[in-house]
């Protein structure tokens, strides 16, 4: 997928509508966020299924580029974060 997604396109096209983390947690990142919702949607698992997913798939891990001797899985609701972003699927980008 590193071959195949323009992360940088994406986190650009997501940007605009991505809250700021002036309240509430403090946000993870644009890019991390939408690893983890891919990972979420490509597998049909729910939040907490996609944070245990990560945390016991290597390749998973390795997607998300998690070390976890640095950091820990988003717990971040993935819904808070696509959600608000109100973009429907005929919106998304198509990046080649």
């Amino acid at each position: 997928m590193e071959e195949i997604i323009s992360w940088d396109e994406w986190v650009e096209f997501v940007r605009p509508y991505y809250p700021a983390g002036k309240r509430g947690r403090p946000t993870k990142g644009i890019e991390k966020m939408l690893r983890m919702y891919l990972l979420q949607t490509w597998f049909n698992l729910s939040d907490e299924g996609v944070e245990d997913a990560i945390y016991d798939s290597y390749a998973f891990r390795k997607f998300m580029k998690i070390d976890f001797m640095n950091e820990q899985v988003a717990h971040q609701n993935k819904r808070s974060f696509i959600n608000p972003l109100k973009i429907g699927h005929s919106e998304y980008p198509t990046f080649h």
